[in-house]
C-alpha cells in the first residue's frame, strides 16, 4: 500500500489528540473533586466530562455507539436509573443528551456549519425547540425538576436532530449511519428473542404478551427495516428466484404480525402503501412477498403456538378486533378514555399549552394513572398548545416539501432511494405517534433527510438558491 504525506499528517494528529485526551480525563477529574461537595454530583460531572470529551473527539462514532445502545437496550437506555442526583433520577440518555449539547454549543461558538439553520424546516424545528425550552421555564416554578424530567420526552430529544445536522458532513455519512442501523436492528431481534423465549422472559405471560419479545418502538424499528428492504425490492426489480429477499421479508413481517403491536401494524401498512405510491409501480408483483408471508405464517401458526404455549391464531383474532371496533378492545378502550380526558384538560390553555412538569394524569375507571396517554399529538397540544403544534407541523410540512424536491432532482438512484426511504419512515412514525409518542428515531430520520446533499455539493438551501438564480 502506498503511503501519502497527508496520511502521515492525519495519523500524527490523531495520535496527538489521543494523548491529550487520555491525559485530560484523569487530570480534570482530580481537579474537580475538591470543588464538588457531594459524591453524587461529582459522579455526575465526572461521567459528563468523560462522555463529552469522547463525543468531542469522535462525534459520529460515539453518536452511532449511543444510538446502537439505545436500539439494543431501548428501555434501560431511556428509563434505567444509573444513579440519583439528589432526588432526581439520572438515566443513560441524560448523559448522552448533555454530552451532545456540549458538542453543539462548541460548534455554534465556532460558527461551524451555521448554513444548515437556513433551511425552512430547520427554522421551524429550532423555533419549536425554543418554545419547548420556554415551556420548561414556565413549568419549573410550579413543578420543579419534573419540568426538566418531562422535557426528556418532548424537547431535549430534539438534540439528536441538531447533533446530526452539525456533525454529519454529507450524504455519505447518512448511508454510513443507515448501514450500521441495519446491523443493530437484527442483532436486537436475536438478542431479545433469545432472552425472552430461552431465558424465562415469557414465563407466566399469557395472550399476546406471551409473544411480545420486543416492545412497540423496537417493533417499529423492525418495520423501518422491512420498508427499506421492500423499497429495495421495488427499486431494484429483484427476481422471484432471489430467495434471500423473501426469507428476510418473511421473518421481519412475521415478527411484526406475531408480536401484535397494532400501532405498528397500521404503520407498516401505511409504509407499504406509501412505498408503492412513491416508487410508482403499476405491476401487482409487489403483492407476492406479502401474500407469501401471510400464507406461510398461517401454515406455521400451530408450530409457533406449540413453542410458546399460547394459541397464536386466537390471539391474532382478538388483536384484530382493534381494527374493526376499538371500543371492544380493552387496551384501545382505555386509550380512548385517556385521549378524551387529556384533550378536555388541554382546552384549559389551548393557545400556549400548560407547559411541562405536570406529566399526564387520567382516570381509568378505578384508579388515577400518572402516565402519558399514548397519543403524541394530543400530548404536544396539551403541553405546547396551538403555537407548538403550528411550529412542529410547519417544520414537518416544509421537510416533506424539501425532501420531495431533493428526490426529484437527485440523479444518483442510490441516494434517491435513500431519500424516499426516509420519507416513508417519517410517515410511518407519524402513524405510530397516534398511539404512542415522538421518539428519538423520529428526529433522527428527519435529520438524516436534511443532511442529504444535491449533486453539486452545496447544502439543499444553497442548491435551490443557485437553481433560482440560474433560471
Amino acid at each position: 500500500m502506498q503511503i501519502y504525506p497527508h496520511m502521515l499528517t492525519n495519523y500524527n494528529r490523531s495520535i496527538k489528540y489521543l494523548i491529550i485526551f487520555i491525559a485530560a480525563i484523569p487530570v480534570s477529574l482530580l481537579l474537580l473533586r475538591p470543588l464538588v461537595a457531594s459524591s453524587d454530583k461529582y459522579l455526575f460531572i465526572a461521567i459528563i466530562l468523560t462522555v463529552s470529551l469522547l463525543v468531542l473527539w469522535k462525534p459520529k462514532k460515539l453518536f452511532l455507539f449511543s444510538v446502537g445502545g439505545a436500539i439494543l437496550f431501548y428501555h434501560p437506555f431511556l428509563q434505567g436509573t444509573l444513579f440519583y442526583l439528589g432526588d432526581a433520577k439520572v438515566y443513560a440518555q441524560d448523559l448522552v443528551l448533555v454530552a451532545l449539547t456540549i458538542y453543539l454549543v462548541a460548534q455554534i461558538i465556532c460558527k461551524k456549519r451555521s448554513q444548515i439553520l437556513k433551511m425552512t424546516s430547520t427554522k421551524f424545528f429550532v423555533l419549536f425547540f425554543l418554545w419547548g425550552l420556554l415551556s420548561i421555564v414556565r413549568g419549573y416554578p410550579r413543578y420543579g425538576f419534573s419540568a426538566i424530567g418531562e422535557s426528556r420526552w418532548y424537547v431535549l430529544i430534539i438534540i439528536y436532530y441538531f447533533f446530526i445536522l452539525f456533525s454529519f458532513q454529507d450524504k455519505k455519512d447518512v448511508t454510513w449511519f443507515l448501514k450500521w442501523i441495519t446491523f443493530f436492528i437484527p442483532v436486537m431481534i436475536i438478542e431479545h428473542f433469545v432472552l425472552f423465549f430461552f431465558f424465562g422472559g415469557n414465563i407466566g405471560e399469557a395472550g399476546r404478551i406471551a409473544f411480545r419479545f420486543i416492545n412497540a418502538t423496537e417493533t417499529l424499528l423492525v418495520a423501518f427495516l422491512l420498508i427499506f428492504l421492500f423499497l429495495f425490492y421495488l427499486n431494484r426489480r429483484t427476481r422471484i428466484s432471489n430467495w434471500w429477499f423473501y426469507s428476510i421479508f418473511f421473518v421481519l413481517l412475521s415478527i411484526i404480525i406475531v408480536v401484535q403491536t397494532r400501532s405498528v401494524w397500521l404503520a407498516t401498512a401505511g409504509g407499504l402503501f406509501a412505498a408503492i405510491i412513491l416508487i410508482k409501480k403499476k405491476s401487482v408483483r409487489w403483492l407476492l412477498p406479502i401474500v407469501l408471508t401471510i400464507f406461510l405464517l398461517f401454515i406455521f401458526a400451530p408450530f409457533i403456538s406449540q413453542f410458546v404455549g399460547e394459541n397464536i391464531s386466537k390471539n391474532l383474532e382478538k388483536s384484530a378486533i382493534f381494527l374493526k371496533s376499538p371500543g371492544e378492545d380493552p387496551t384501545a378502550a382505555w386509550r380512548l378514555d385517556a385521549w378524551q380526558q387529556e384533550f378536555q384538560k388541554s382546552k384549559e390553555n389551548p393557545i400556549i399549552g400548560e407547559g411541562l412538569g405536570g406529566y399526564s394524569e387520567w382516570f381509568d375507571g378505578q384508579n388515577w394513572l400518572r402516565v402519558m396517554v399514548h397519543n403524541g399529538y394530543i400530548m404536544v397540544f396539551s403541553k405546547f398548545g396551538i403555537v407548538g403544534n403550528l411550529l412542529l407541523f410547519g417544520g414537518i410540512f416544509f421537510w416533506y416539501k424539501e425532501m420531495n424536491q431533493y428526490v426529484k432532482n437527485e440523479k444518483d438512484p442510490y441516494y434517491k432511494f435513500t431519500g424516499i426511504g426516509l420519507q416513508v419512515g417519517v410517515f410511518m412514525h407519524l402513524i405510530y405517534t397516534t398511539f404512542y409518542d415522538f421518539t428519538m428515531f423520529f428526529w433522527i430520520l428527519l435529520s438524516l433527510g436534511s443532511v442529504l446533499f444535491p449533486p453539486n455539493g452545496n447544502h439543499y438551501w444553497g442548491y435551490l438558491k443557485n437553481r433560482r438564480a440560474n433560471n
